[in-house]
Formats: C-alpha cells, structure tokens, sequence
C-alpha cells in the first residue's frame, strides 16, 4: 500500500476506490465526472489517450491535436484581426482530417475559459462564419464537429457584452445560409441546464430566428440556391413552422425545379451509422418538405449529371419502389461515409 498516494494523484479513480466512492456512473461517463476536463487538457496518463505515451516516449493523434488546439487559443488571444483569425482556423481545418475535427472541437471547448474576454466577440464571429466548413458528418452516441462548435458558440454569447450580443444578432440576421445553425444555437438557449443564460438573450435570438423564417417565405429566398444551400439548412425552416407545414411545403413548391431536386432529394435522406452505413428515405421526412406525386413530376424532366446525383436517385428509387431488405428495411448501403454534393 505504500504506492497508494502515489497512484491516487496519478489515477482519480484509485482516489475514489480508497475514499469508498461509487466508481460506476450512468450517462456519459467522461463528461460527468469532474475531473474530466483537468485530465483531458493537461493529457494525463490516467486517460487512455495517453496512457501509452508516458511509457513508449512516443507521440499520437490526440497529443497533436492537444498541442494544436492549445496553440491555437494562443493565437486567438494575441490576433486581434477577424480576417487573420478566419485564415488561421481555416488553415486548421484544412490541416485536420475530417474524421479528427470532432476531437479538435471536443477539446477546444475545454479551453473556451482560456480565451481572453476582449478576444471572445471576434471568435464568435470567426467561428460562426467558419461553421459550415466543418465537418458535419455523424458521430456515434456522441456530438459531431459542428454541433460541438454550436455549443461553443452558444456558450461564449453568454460571456460578452449586450451591445456586443445584439452586434453578433444584427450580423448574422440576413445569414439564411445558418438558419438550421442558428435555430441549433437556439436549441441549446432553451436546453440551459446549468444556467448558464443571461436573461432575455434567449428572446432576442428566437425573434431574429422568427424574422428570418418570415422572410424566407414571404420573399422565397431559395435556399436551394447555391448562395444560401448546405444541406440539411433546410430543416431549420421546418422547425420554425413545424405546427403548420403547409406552409413550407408552399415554399418548396414555388422554388423547387428540376437543377434543383437533386437537393431537396439529399436533404430528404438520412443515413444510420453501425457496422455499415446506410442512406435511406423515412416517411415522416418526405412528408415534411413535399410529396412523392411533386417529386415524381419534377424528375420526369431532370437529368443526373454527377455521380452523386445518380446515388441520390438511387436511393430514392429504393424508397419509391419499396425495395426491401432481409430485414424488411430500405435503403442504399455504403462502406463509408458520403460527402455528397448535389
């Protein structure tokens, strides 16, 4: 036992075991427990990230991305330009796979308290103007990247001025091209389990979030457009006038042709991520946004001029045909995830 204090302050949990503390945690284990973000910010051998490392001298992934990261809230702190600020992160996400971004944004947000208050305004800006460059693939049981930077952003509204606040509003109120972001931002305004909200911010977010609706529809601003198309944006509408879909269905008819269908058809699809991935239609999707009989009529004069338009049809002849498979499932399968750009 004489090790005992040594591997208390090396291990958290040999700390708990000895004080007689519960050891198993319902939830999300990592981020429930306290000593979560201490561990993960100063790369402890009692995380499994880095355990290795204090015995192999080597160096991985996670360790880089840890460096980057603390790098990258130094220049943060130290560049005050919004536009070399926009270049240094657009380098990093250049730089960073993918399939690394959720871990680049997962540890950023441990160190958001490290940014220094005058430089936190500009880095709301650059990150929301950054927003759509970042992954937004599905994530297993866990955030993805850009949901990760919705949170961050929603986190740091909460740290600056009101004048800098309604500065932020007034900025991003003709951004139709964020409106699913914005209304993602919104979300976790209302979701504020730590109260972390100051009061009538939530208000003024939800008004310009209701404006921007309003304006969509009522001067068919196409977000089909390339100016204003990423996919799934278009959900943002649909929750706004989920009480009376009528109205975006109204939308989409008036903008929806045949250069276009192929992204109304991509926003349409979901796609399940398990031992293989799988791009299918649900009902309750298709129904939101039009109907089989619009589509249909749409397709008879579109042509498919890339591969990924020839997939996206594929699958929604799958659902239109009602392909099923051993499972009584629909649905195109793929080995990987798909960046599709209709």
């Amino acid at each position: 036992m004489k090790y005992i204090d040594l591997l208390q302050e090396m291990f958290p949990y040999v700390k708990k075991y000895k004080s007689g503390q519960e050891l198993e945690y319902s939830g999300n284990l990592l981020m429930s427990d306290d000593s979560y973000k201490e561990i993960a910010k100063n790369k402890r051998i009692c995380s499994g990230k880095y355990f290795d490392l204090y015995f192999t001298k080597t160096f991985n992934e996670y360790a880089a991305i840890g460096n980057l990261v603390e790098e990258y809230i130094h220049n943060v702190n130290k560049t005050q330009h919004i536009e070399k600020q926009l270049q240094i992160l657009n380098d990093i996400l250049k730089s960073v796979p993918k399939s690394h971004q959720q871990e680049f944004f997962d540890r950023l947000q441990l160190w958001i308290d490290n940014i220094d208050q005058e430089s936190r305004y500009n880095f709301i800006i650059v990150l929301f103007k950054s927003i759509l460059q970042i992954s937004n693939d599905h994530a297993f049981f866990t955030l993805g990247a850009r949901s990760r930077v919705e949170i961050i952003i929603w986190e740091l509204l909460q740290s600056i001025s009101e004048e800098q606040y309604e500065e932020f509003l007034e900025k991003i109120k003709k951004d139709y091209d964020k409106i699913n972001n914005i209304s993602s931002i919104l979300y976790w305004f209302k979701h504020d389990k730590e109260g972390k909200n100051i009061e009538g911010r939530i208000d003024k977010m939800e008004y310009l979030y209701k404006q921007m609706g309003a304006e969509i529809i009522k001067n068919s601003i196409n977000l089909y457009d390339d100016n204003y198309y990423n996919r799934g944006n278009i959900w943002g509408l649909v929750k706004l006038y989920k009480d009376d879909l009528s109205i975006v269905k109204n939308y989409i008819k008036e903008i929806i042709t045949k250069d276009n269908i192929f992204r109304l058809l991509n926003d349409i699809i979901g796609t399940s991520i398990g031992s293989n991935i799988k791009y299918s239609i649900s009902d309750d999707n298709l129904k939101s946004l039009t109907t089989i009989n619009d589509i249909d009529e749409i397709l008879k004069s579109a042509e498919t001029k890339t591969s990924d338009q020839e997939f996206i049809l594929k699958v929604y002849n799958n659902y239109r045909s009602d392909i099923k498979d051993d499972w009584g499932e629909t649905g195109i399968v793929s080995n990987k995830i798909l960046h599709l750009n209709p």
